[in-house]
């Protein structure tokens, strides 16, 4: 309220609050609830907002967008070394699903060693070289 500067404690409860409201103010359970119903019924247009999108939109616009910064920077990267190592890792889970992914490493100009994720991919039974060769062509 404008100008009152009464002080109040809570102790888990609220019955002090509202006894100074009604005291003090004359505001009443009844006196709110009418104006919260009033409100409701005709709400100011500056508290309508457009809708605009999910969350999931925007949480897939957000990713997108992480990734395409991601792949940018790391080209950018790639472009000035020299020479880049791949490893291959065939790994399986305890339920039997299995996966292969590609890793890229390098070393900068300054020896700093550098590693990125490229591929990791479910590896469809059987493993053979065959199956590989095709899973990593694919």
């Amino acid at each position: 309220m404008t100008g009152c500067e009464k002080m109040l404690t809570w102790c888990g409860s609220s019955s002090s609050l509202a006894t100074h409201l009604s005291d003090a103010h004359g505001i009443t359970k009844e006196i709110a609830m009418k104006h919260d119903e009033e409100e409701l019924k005709n709400p100011p247009e500056s508290s309508i907002k457009p809708y605009k999108h999910s969350k999931q939109e925007s949480l897939t616009q957000n990713v997108i967008g992480f990734v395409i910064g991601i792949e940018i920077t790391l080209k950018n990267q790639l472009v000035q070394v020299k020479y880049i190592s791949l490893t291959l890792d065939a790994w399986s889970l305890p339920a039997h699903l299995s996966y292969l992914d590609v890793t890229a490493h390098w070393i900068t100009s300054d020896f700093e060693p550098n590693e990125v994720l490229l591929s990791i991919k479910e590896l469809p039974y059987p493993h053979g070289a065959t199956e590989i060769q095709e899973h990593l062509i694919n």
